[in-house]
């Protein structure tokens, strides 16, 4: 993380504290509880909380790599909602099944 990162409060923690001894699960908790964001924040904020979410059950440590079916659904929303591209591995698989055909 940047050194900028201990400058951000999302709840009782910094940013740079989050991602070195917080879960996933509190994090999202807190960052869903920051209160007086301007529009474009909380659009932000929405796209950040729906990409991460298909692991928030697991209550992974987020200075930890992430592991589980979850992981793959992550990277597929984090595509689609800043990159507006597919996966790089759903192009695999596309071109699998259309070579199959």
């Amino acid at each position: 993380m940047a050194p900028s990162a201990a400058l951000l409060k999302v709840g009782d923690k910094t940013l740079d504290e989050w991602t070195r001894n917080g879960r996933l699960d509190a994090f999202m908790d807190a960052l869903e509880a920051v209160p007086r964001l301007p529009p474009r924040a909380v659009r932000e904020r929405k796209r950040v909380v729906h990409c991460i979410a298909p692991l928030r059950s697991t209550k992974a440590e987020l200075g930890l790599p992430a592991e589980g079916p979850g992981v793959e659904d992550v990277l597929r929303r984090a595509c689609e909602q800043f990159a507006a591209m597919p996966l790089v591995a759903e192009l695999g698989r596309v071109r699998a099944v259309r070579s199959v055909r």
